[in-house]
């Protein structure tokens, strides 16, 4: 375990973060220096491509004035694998209202390959018990000593309502999502070099386009040609294209025609993939949510436009959604649910259903059993939500919960984790005994392949799925196993 501490100047914070690693995975808290009395810890938002910058914002409440006010936040990965926090710079009010102030807000969501350039939300956000708008903003030179900070549009905040929800790779266009508040009319914009180009619109309230603003992912492929959303109050996944306009995405074949609400949540950098969720919506019309046709929301990714249900693991989490795509749509990250989703609540224990997943090329694994059955501590985190991945899938950002010493709240807690990406092997200590070029790994390999017991008796092995491809008993797991063993390539 690493750790290193903090200090402040010249406008930069730098906060302890404590790290756990074992081969490949690893576990890293990102603590932040909020110490107010109002303050429920720092929750990430998104990643950088490159996995080396992450985002996220204070969850603050505000209980005398119902107001909440939200910090920016940036931590960057140095050489020598620290994380370094920065604080970046908010906007609010002007002029200040005399009781409450500036109202400075800052929720930092998407970001660009290198993290230099990141979309989110900008303040003023809400005060007196009034849900007051946020603006479309964005984040420049945030790796410089002088992050710069502006409104991507110049509505009145207090008339729309806007958030950034997608940002191309080279952090040149943005998805924004606009919603004028007197009434309901939203639109769909991509915002870019060449100006503002309305997407998608519509003046009836219930059918407004909506592209996600809140838990991170990002609504928007890398080169901005294809733009993930929902259309419609209960939500019908949609997409945007260059190549083809608005078009509905297909609705896969085990989910009723009558249910099929969703929500097209993450794409992937190439376009090829879009992640969400397809099933049934609460309340929706003429469908009540206990009847015998309910269909819990299920984890969906469309490839090339066609669904593929993701699996879940019931009884105990039959509900789920699809939060975060890798460059290619063979990592996929997301969330399963015991209930009905709370992922929109402001209170940490709510989120206790949450169990964050992985798919990897189909294969699923829950985060947190899949980091500690490769031995990594999770320093007593419970891992709540995936934001975010790297673009080879190594890296993956998200939040979780955590009571403090001498504290009965839990608190969120932002974390990054590191895992193998497919096309690289494990290590060849197959048993975990320390011992490397080990025939007795052979011998454990092989034992388990064949559905035997861990050699030696009482000895931790490792799966089988050697290439971390997602297959399982795989001829070619053997075949991996045996050339890294030799001290050769993992693939050939």
């Amino acid at each position: 375990m690493g750790q290193f501490c903090s200090l402040a100047g010249f406008g930069v914070s730098l906060a302890c973060a404590a790290s756990v690693f074992a081969q490949g995975y690893s576990f890293t808290v990102l603590e932040s220096t909020e110490t107010d009395l109002i303050s429920r810890g720092v929750m990430a938002r998104g990643i950088s491509g490159d996995g080396l910058v992450i985002a996220g914002s204070s969850a603050l409440w505000n209980q005398s004035n119902g107001g909440r006010f939200e910090r920016p936040y940036v931590w960057v990965r140095e050489q020598t694998g620290n994380w370094l926090r920065r604080d970046l710079p908010m906007l609010g009010r002007t002029p200040p209202d005399p009781i409450f102030g500036d109202q400075a807000f800052g929720r930092p969501v998407v970001l660009s390959f290198d993290g230099d350039t990141i979309g989110g939300m900008v303040g003023p956000f809400a005060v007196a018990n009034t849900w007051n708008p946020g603006s479309a903003g964005r984040w420049t030179q945030v790796l410089s000593s002088a992050p710069l900070v502006e409104r991507l549009l110049p509505d009145d905040p207090y008339q729309f309502r806007s958030m950034v929800s997608g940002m191309s790779r080279d952090g040149q266009s943005f998805l924004i999502t606009r919603q004028r508040l007197v009434d309901g009319a939203g639109s769909i914009l991509l915002v870019g070099p060449l100006g503002n180009q309305t997407l998608d619109e519509s003046t009836d309230p219930l059918a407004r386009p909506l592209a996600h603003y809140i838990w991170g992912g990002t609504s928007m492929s890398g080169s901005g040609a294809v733009v993930g959303y929902q259309r419609n109050q209960y939500g019908e996944p949609h997409v945007w294209s260059n190549a083809a306009g608005v078009q509905q995405l297909a609705r896969p074949a085990s989910i009723p025609l009558n249910l099929r609400y969703g929500n097209a949540w993450a794409v992937s950098d190439d376009g090829r993939v879009v992640g969400g969720w397809m099933g049934s919506a609460l309340n929706q019309p003429g469908t009540p949510e206990m009847s015998s046709q309910f269909v819990p929301r299920r984890p969906t990714i469309w490839r090339d436009g066609v669904p593929t249900v993701l699996p879940t693991q019931p009884p105990a989490f039959s509900w789920g959604r699809v939060t975060a795509l890798n460059r290619d749509g063979q990592v996929v990250a997301g969330v399963l649910n015991s209930a009905f989703p709370t992922e929109l609540s402001t209170a940490p224990m709510d989120a206790s259903a949450n169990r964050p997943v992985v798919w990897i090329n189909g294969r699923l694994d829950r985060l947190d059993l899949l980091l500690t059955r490769e031995g990594v501590d999770l320093q007593g985190v419970n891992p709540r939500w995936i934001v975010g991945l790297s673009h080879d899938g190594s890296t993956i950002a998200g939040w979780g919960t955590r009571t403090p010493p001498g504290s009965t709240v839990e608190h969120f807690v932002s974390f990054v984790a590191t895992i193998l990406p497919p096309g690289t092997c494990d290590d060849i200590d197959f048993n975990r005994d320390g011992n490397r070029f080990d025939p007795l790994d052979i011998e454990a390999f092989l034992s388990v392949f064949s559905e035997g017991p861990c050699l030696p008796a009482g000895a931790s092995c490792r799966d089988i799925d050697f290439n971390n491809d997602g297959s399982l008993f795989d001829p070619e797991d053997v075949d991996a196993f045996l050339r890294v063993f030799s001290e050769g390539p993992c693939t050939l």
